[in-house]
């Protein structure tokens, strides 16, 4: 007849080997998966950005799912005060609108941020500005990275 159910006190009959783990490991997984994974800075500023595109268009579900990619990642999103926090301390400023519809970059938002944070001025065309975009435009270079030089060269 079967096994009874196990809040009743009875085992459950026997599965056949390797078509599931024990109680205890699905467990162990289901907390492992839930446990946020730190993602790198320039990965949640991309995210965040793309969630703002796709807000400012309103396509609801891929903002919402892009917010779904973030949570998971552990990085909470504060959009009345236009911050982002990570689990493992990083924070950040969700551009405005108006900065997407100008087209901002994340590389110029990641720019504009670490320009505030050392206390410099963040308007475009300012020296600081334009020499953090140099910079970062040799590192992509160095690394061979020829897609980003190209942007941050057509933002410069």
């Amino acid at each position: 007849f079967g096994s009874r159910p196990s809040c009743l006190g009875a085992t459950p009959a026997p599965q056949p080997f390797g078509l599931r783990l024990p109680q205890h490991a699905r467990a162990m997984a289901r907390e492992r998966s839930r446990s946020p994974v730190a993602t790198s800075y320039e990965e949640v500023v991309r995210l965040v950005v793309m969630r703002e595109q796709a807000r400012y268009t309103k396509d609801w579900t891929l903002a919402d799912q892009i917010r779904e990619k973030l949570v998971a990642s552990g990085v909470t999103l504060y959009d009345k005060t236009c911050t982002w926090k990570s689990v493992d301390g990083q924070t950040g400023r969700i551009p405005t609108w108006s900065e997407i519809e100008a087209g901002h970059t994340p590389e110029s938002i990641m720019a504009a941020q670490e320009m505030r944070a050392s206390g410099m001025s963040t308007s475009d065309g300012t020296e600081p500005h334009i020499k953090r975009l140099v910079q970062m435009r040799e590192q992509a270079r160095a690394q061979k990275d020829w897609a980003q030089s190209d942007k941050l060269r057509e933002e410069l």
